[in-house]
């Protein structure tokens, strides 16, 4: 099913550094060290850095700061059914890629390349984001 772009879409990439559209996708959703949020219609690039990737798992709120940022979409290569079903709970739509970088993830969506997931990847156990 194609994706329907809107103008002013918010996308979310989750990235292993700050390095813009040249940054390598995370493998995991929630414990990504960096978010990067692409405005569709205007181009326009923020990091959130999301500290330690250390952190206390179960510490952080990946889904809260999306909402914070009002995303509309994550694009990511891995995720759990709690995380699909907590942005899908708040309307986020969540899509699976094989991109290396935050930029191909970016351009394969526009392509309507990326498939949208409604259930967890089977790349990794359930119950890790």
């Amino acid at each position: 099913m194609p994706v329907r772009m809107e103008v002013a879409m918010k996308i979310c990439v989750p990235v292993e550094s700050a390095e813009g559209l040249q940054a390598p996708l995370y493998d995991r959703f929630g414990s990504a060290p960096y978010f990067l949020l692409f405005e569709l219609g205007q181009g326009v690039l923020t990091s959130i850095n999301r500290g330690s990737p250390d952190r206390v798992r179960g510490m952080c709120e990946p889904v809260r700061e999306l909402l914070d940022h009002a995303v509309d979409v994550v694009i990511c290569k891995g995720i759990n059914g709690h995380g699909i079903e907590m942005l899908a709970r708040h309307g986020i739509r969540v899509y699976r890629t094989n991109a290396e970088t935050a930029g191909e993830a970016v351009e394969d969506f526009r392509s309507g390349l990326p498939e949208g997931i409604g259930t967890p990847t089977s790349r990794f156990p359930s119950g890790h984001p």
